[in-house]
């Protein structure tokens, strides 16, 4: 059966084609027999009850990106089969308002991954939630505070802002180092805004950063990702390079740690970043790694997640009201 998919995005041309995981997903969709429509985040609107976007169709091409079909309409988000939320962070007012948008379209479309989890899972404080899972963490905006904790660490700590992603305003921060006053101050706002701070894992340098995509809880697949010489940032927007990677048997476990909770909060498609095996983030916004994870292997993993996303939605359908 044709369904209609609708994937909440970034303005279109800040987007790559080539690598990125929301086109292939769509491509999927569209191979499998499905009509795609785009709708830009800022688009989404409520009148009365009514959640709606202005959606344009597209298809996909192998060379030329996407290519629109007419122009974009405002169409209820009920009249879509399958939504998916791939807006990247900031997590910030206007996406937190997106998703109560979002959570208004029927129990009969189903939204992915759900905005209930999308609200409660901030992809830094969520790893809380798995304590022997993560490396020693502090959350706080007391400068004082951070630099006693790098101390009992042993004299090394990452710090991140909350909401963010890719890399933005993530440093090492060390005993000794002139800068560390000045970088605390900026990242926390001078005091005004919480940060995260984790024990520095070495293994970055020598192991890399491993990104380990989940679809309902079990691995897809993984890929390691390294920094780039003389910085510490291992994401690819930050300039690292990726490289092939197995899952482990440790990996499996720290998986099957989370799939019990990532599911209860309607969390199906998320990625975890692991280094020195233990888990640095949750990414549930608008996890990435399709494409590399496909070069490395020679496998299509974006079909077993629009092969959940048909089941889902049948049992959507199946559970509305509407149905009965």
């Amino acid at each position: 059966m044709s369904l209609s998919f609708a994937f909440i995005l970034d303005p279109f041309d800040a987007l790559d084609f080539a690598a990125d995981t929301s086109f292939h997903l769509m491509a999927e969709c569209q191979g499998r027999g499905h009509s795609v429509f785009a709708i830009e985040a800022s688009d989404l609107t409520i009148e009365g009850a009514t959640p709606a976007g202005r959606a344009v169709r597209v298809e996909m091409d192998p060379e030329r990106g996407w290519v629109p079909h007419g122009a974009a309409e405002a169409m209820p988000l009920g009249d879509f089969d399958c939504i998916f939320m791939r807006k990247e962070p900031p997590v910030d007012l206007s996406y937190i308002y997106y998703t109560y948008i979002l959570e208004l379209a029927p129990p009969s479309t189903f939204v992915i991954n759900d905005p209930r989890g999308l609200r409660d899972a901030n992809e830094k404080l969520y790893t809380l939630h798995f304590p022997e899972l993560i490396p020693e963490t502090l959350v706080a905006r007391n400068k004082a505070e951070l630099m006693a904790f790098m101390e009992q660490v042993g004299g090394a700590m990452i710090i991140k802002p909350l909401g963010d992603f890719g890399g933005h305003d993530v440093f090492v921060c060390r005993s000794g180092d002139s800068n560390l006053g000045a970088i605390l101050d900026g990242v926390t706002a001078r005091g005004q805004q919480l940060i995260m701070a984790q024990r520095y894992l070495p293994e970055v340098t020598t192991e890399g950063d491993k990104r380990i995509l989940l679809l309902d809880g079990e691995p897809l697949g993984a890929f390691l990702r390294r920094p780039s010489p003389g910085d510490h940032r291992a994401n690819i927007s930050a300039g690292g390079t990726a490289e092939p990677a197995e899952v482990t048997e440790a990996d499996r476990a720290l998986c099957a740690a989370l799939k019990g909770p990532l599911a209860d909060d309607g969390l199906y498609f998320v990625g975890i970043d692991v280094i020195g095996g233990l888990i640095t983030e949750i990414n549930v916004t608008c996890p990435a790694g399709v494409y590399e994870i496909d070069q490395f292997n020679g496998v299509n993993s974006a079909s077993p997640v629009i092969a959940f996303c048909e089941a889902m939605e049948a049992a959507c359908k199946a559970a509305s009201p509407s149905s009965a």
